[in-house]
């Protein structure tokens, strides 16, 4: 066995190019897949730097009249949800925004999420400068507030603490920075700065706007079966309020909850398929290449192997 492994070795010191060629080949595949299984670890295994993630959910319209199954809420919606406090211990409701930065030279787009209720709170994150902001800040004439995200801390202001109390003027309005999100946390990961959703009486009253993505915590011992009985106890409410041909009941109205690890990974699962199936075909290709290279390897040393062979040499 140590003769085989010295003659191996001697093998490959002797043909320096065909071992960089099988080492390349076989660092690519390795790489990619490496590369794949780290996304699938950050976002089926640790999506999210939170507490107790499995008591965290994600609520869901669905309204099969028009064929809308597994869709967003409207903030109106998300706001009496939020009042279930016998089911969640905390809720927020979150939708993106297109934000544009003035006052310091050439305007900037940048990419914002406004949010409802207690947003930090759900996640269970601390910030790393300064504070959050809370549920109160979400009624007009208090939202004028931003959060940064980490990277955009570092990226605008170089990390520098001082940056909380600023103002920053964001599609015309001025906004003070309240506090910086830790580094790892990343949720939505497109986010620069994070916002109060402005809630007044007419977001309040447009219950068809269906575009909020609404993430609750669970009191803890409330258990699936509890929940669903509460969701529906909430959505015959809303069937007794707005009734008639446009009303609730009309639409075949329902709300479902779905665990939030489930939710974010069904929104990353196309693409996280399509890269292992990509970096699988790089591994075949990889290996194939790395067979190839033996043939022709060794059909360039079939003479000496039969000179060893007639010599016993084995």
């Amino acid at each position: 066995m140590l003769t085989d492994v010295r003659f191996a070795v001697r093998a490959l010191l002797r043909t320096p190019g065909f071992t960089a060629a099988a080492a390349l080949c076989i660092a690519l595949g390795v790489g990619a897949n490496a590369a794949v299984f780290s996304a699938l670890d950050a976002v089926l295994l640790h999506p999210l730097p939170t507490p107790a993630l499995d008591r965290l959910v994600v609520l869901r319209d669905n309204l099969p009249t028009f064929n809308l199954l597994d869709a967003e809420v409207s903030a109106a919606e998300a706001h009496d949800l939020a009042a279930r406090g016998d089911l969640f211990e905390a809720s927020t409701a979150f939708t993106s925004a297109n934000l544009t930065l003035s006052g310091t030279g050439a305007a900037e787009r940048l990419s914002g999420v406004r949010t409802t209720g207690d947003f930090f709170r759900v996640f269970g994150t601390r910030p790393a400068v300064g504070r959050f902001y809370s549920a109160e800040h979400s009624w007009r004439g208090q939202h004028r507030v931003a959060v940064l995200s980490y990277g955009f801390w570092q990226e605008r202001f170089g990390g520098d603490p001082a940056a909380v109390g600023r103002t920053l003027t964001l599609n015309g309005e001025p906004h003070e920075v309240v506090g910086v999100l830790p580094r790892e946390f990343r949720y939505p990961r497109a986010g620069q700065l994070w916002l109060p959703y402005a809630m007044d009486s007419a977001a309040l009253g447009n219950r068809g706007r269906l575009n909020m993505t609404a993430v609750a915590r669970l009191r803890p011992g409330v258990t699936p079966e509890r929940l669903r009985a509460g969701l529906r106890d909430e959505t015959g409410r809303w069937q007794q309020r707005f009734p008639g041909p446009d009303g609730y009941a009309s639409f075949g109205h329902s709300v479902t909850a779905r665990p939030f690890v489930d939710f974010l990974a069904g929104q990353m699962r196309p693409v996280l398929l399509l890269l292992t199936g990509a970096v699988a075909l790089v591994l075949l290709i990889a290996c194939a290449n790395v067979a190839s290279l033996q043939l022709v390897r060794a059909g360039a040393r079939a003479r000496s192997l039969a000179v060893r062979a007639a010599l016993g040499a084995g």
